[in-house]
Order: structure tokens, then sequence, then C-alpha cells
């Protein structure tokens, strides 16, 4: 047993030095990523892929629990069917089926909360870049005297930075656009 122990240590020691003398010749300083290094849709499908694995432990243990609950109120409320999760012992355990089932409805949901988030975040962006279409046909810009319709804007009110005389006639014209 001393000589595996002793062989053992001395390969850690080399396998340490060998590692601190070798790693500095080969080791590169990584470039940090660019911003549009990679495409907007595997930056969603990597967000919904964390979201999916972040949320299996926590949806796990719920469908542990209600799968408990449903097996209790299912046999009649009866203390031996009642599996606590936070028990150590061997006897309140789940079946190889049911732990199958568990398993099972908590990737499903967990898949279904994923997709969800993605589908979520599409539908977000593409809302931010939607695009104002522009009127078809020819814009045309007559003047404030041509169109009987059009009214003058009155003054606009002087800031209290700005020095505004009294008497000062500020008026805007309207344009109307029109479409043929």
């Amino acid at each position: 047993m001393r000589k595996y122990l002793k062989k053992v240590l001395i390969s850690i020691i080399f396998y340490n030095i060998f590692s601190q003398i070798t790693l500095p010749c080969f080791a590169q300083t990584a470039e940090p990523y660019t911003k549009d290094e990679f495409p907007v849709f595997l930056k969603d499908l990597r967000r919904a892929e964390i979201v999916t694995l972040g949320s299996m432990p926590f949806i796990t243990f719920s469908v542990s629990l209600g799968w408990s609950f449903g097996r209790y109120a299912y046999n009649g409320f009866d203390s031996n069917y009642f599996v606590n999760p936070f028990s150590k012992s061997s006897t309140s355990n789940f079946t190889t089926d049911e732990q199958i089932g568990i398993i099972l409805t908590s990737l499903g949901i967990s898949v279904g909360i994923g997709l969800t988030d993605y589908v979520y975040h599409v539908i977000k962006r593409n809302q931010k870049t939607k695009k104002i279409v522009p009127p078809k046909g020819k814009i045309i810009i007559s003047p404030i005297q041509e169109d009987p319709k059009a009214q003058k804007l009155p003054p606009p009110i002087p800031d209290m930075d700005k020095e505004h005389k009294i008497g000062d006639e500020d008026t805007f014209d309207i344009i109307p656009i029109i479409e043929e």
C-alpha cells in the first residue's frame, strides 16, 4: 500500500511540475467575442437552452411533489402511499416507472418553458425592429398659400433659458402632404 501511495504521490508531483513548465509555452490569450460574431438566432437558441436546463431542477422537484401528492390522493389519502421527497429512507421511494414519468414530465415542462421564452423574445425583438412602411406613390409638397385648409401655428412658448423678446412673431407654416 505504501509503494502504491508513493508512486501516486510522485506521479502527481511530476505532473504538476511538467504542467507548470509546458503550459505557458502553449497558452494563448483568448480574444473576446465581438458583438456580431454570432447570429441572433444562435444567441436566442443558447438562451432557450439555458432557460430549459436551468429550470429543470426546480421543475423536477415540483413535479415529484405533485406526483407524490397525486399518488397520495389517488390511494384514498393513505399515508403509506405518500412519498416524502425530503426523507432519506429507502422505504418511501418512487418506483422505476414513476421515476421515468417524473423525469419525462419535468423534461417536457422545462422544454415548454424554454420554447415559450424563445418565442417571446423573438416576437419582442421583431416588434422592435418593425420598419415603418413609406407610403406608396408620389409625395407632393405644396406651399401654404395654395392650400385653403392649412392653418398657421401659434408662436411657440418661450423657454425660460432663452431670451425671447416680446413682439417677436414666430410662426411656422404647416406643409400638407398629399398622396396621389
